[in-house]
């Protein structure tokens, strides 16, 4: 019975043959520790034009890939859906470190040579590391523009008064510019300001604290790692300073695999000569 989970490829029907029969290369999704709950085919839609994720153990680790044709895939919705779904279920599995999006290994024997063996020690370190983690994504955000800047001009005198001028028709273009950019730097040094108090507050809780890209109106976007046990203790906290400050609102997502802390680049130092001699 065919699997509804297959796409068009070849290499999806393939749950009955060995991997190790399965053509080079091969995109990874991940490593962990290995355990007789894991299973040698996954049933997730792998990257597009990929074959069925399958898993290899090797010297006390798994990891998580596919068989296919390709040295990269697009960076696209599906894709990144797709790696970040099999890294997810299989974190479901044991302690799990994702494998950077559009890691490809040339073949199987130097995926095990120099992954799963050169690397066999720090790879368990890592997992160690992680296990028992889990991670939250912090996002705090102005609540309201309207009273953010009613808030900047009840607290500075300069731009307060050269509003006012403004309004009576006593300032000119250059005056209108200088506004702007007064009450632009005045936000922003609320929001470091801010973000700073937020991260400060966090630290001495968490085990790991990551900041991320800060678009417009966010405050502070930070990822947290800490101990599974100790989420109810954060997420409280987290509201609690919330509660205290009016301008902000603070959102939390998790608890999620701690993927920002466990993410691994890989590289194949010396393989394409390996794999000319081999």
């Amino acid at each position: 019975m065919s699997d509804p989970n297959h796409n068009n490829s070849s290499q999806l029907d393939s749950s009955q043959s060995n991997p190790s029969d399965l053509e080079a290369p091969f995109y990874l999704y991940a490593v962990g520790r290995a355990n007789d709950a894991i299973p040698t085919w996954l049933e997730d839609a792998p990257v597009d034009g990929a074959g069925r994720p399958f898993t290899l153990t090797h010297n006390g680790l798994t990891v998580v890939m596919s068989a296919g044709s390709k040295d990269r895939y697009p960076i696209s919705r599906k894709n990144l859906m797709a790696h970040k779904n099999i890294v997810e279920n299989f974190s479901k599995l044991t302690p799990t470190l994702p494998v950077r999006f559009n890691t490809v290994a040339p073949s199987l024997d130097i995926l095990r040579r120099r992954l799963l063996t050169e690397k066999a020690v720090e790879l368990q370190q890592k997992i160690s590391s992680v296990e028992g983690r889990i991670e939250l994504s912090v996002r705090a955000t102005w609540i309201d523009d309207a009273k953010l800047l009613e808030r900047v001009l009840e607290e500075e005198t300069q731009i307060r008064e050269l509003r006012d001028a403004l309004a009576t028709g006593g300032a000119g273009h250059q005056q209108r510019i200088r506004l702007g950019q007064l009450v632009e730097n005045a936000i922003l040094e609320r929001r470091d300001q801010l973000g700073a108090k937020l991260e400060a507050f966090l630290k001495p809780l968490v085990e790991g604290l990551s900041q991320g890209t800060l678009p417009d109106r966010v405050v502070a976007n930070l990822s947290l790692l800490l101990p599974e046990s100790k989420f109810d203790e954060v997420e409280a906290a987290i509201y609690d300073f919330d509660a205290q400050n009016d301008l902000t609102v603070v959102r939390i997502t998790g608890p999620l695999a701690p993927f920002t802390f466990s993410e691994m680049t890989v590289t194949w130092a010396d393989s394409d000569e390996e794999l000319a001699s081999a």
